[in-house]
């Protein structure tokens, strides 16, 4: 069924509706150039400022000096014209010391006795005898030719 068909009373009626929309769109045309540009003019002057320099000497002066246990860490000091930064370094010292923990007391005495003890003694002695005994001394003959 078509929507502008006319039925019965009991069916529904439709009537189309229709609406314009627009659509814009720019349209975009070169109408004139502008050019921009930039022109630097220099001057020379003179000009008079005083220059300030500094130089600093570096000495390093060995100390070798123990700070005193309990005593404050040194801090950098100004004497003069001269600051006085002070390096440390940490040593482990290990210090042994005597404790005396008691004394032994020795004392010396003599006494003397007489004793009799058995004493078994020895003793060797030497003898010597002599027999004369007659004694041949042959010699083996020289001959010239050996």
């Amino acid at each position: 069924m078509a929507p502008t068909d006319i039925v019965d009373a009991r069916t529904t009626l439709r009537i189309p509706v229709a609406e314009e929309r627009v659509s814009v769109t720019p349209d975009q045309r070169v109408t004139g150039r502008v050019t921009v540009r930039t022109v630097t003019e220099t001057t020379e002057q003179q000009v008079e400022q005083a220059l300030a320099s500094s130089n600093v000497d570096v000495k390093r002066i060995p100390v070798n000096r123990w700070v005193e246990p309990g005593s404050a860490r040194p801090g950098i000091r100004v004497e003069g014209d001269v600051t006085i930064i002070p390096v440390l370094e940490k040593h482990v010292v290990v210090e042994t010391r005597l404790l005396i923990k008691e004394e032994v007391h020795v004392t010396r005495s003599e006494t003397s006795e007489i004793a009799s003890i058995p004493v078994t003694l020895r003793a060797q002695k030497v003898l010597i005898s002599r027999e004369d005994v007659q004694v041949e001394i042959r010699t083996p003959p020289i001959n010239a030719k050996d």
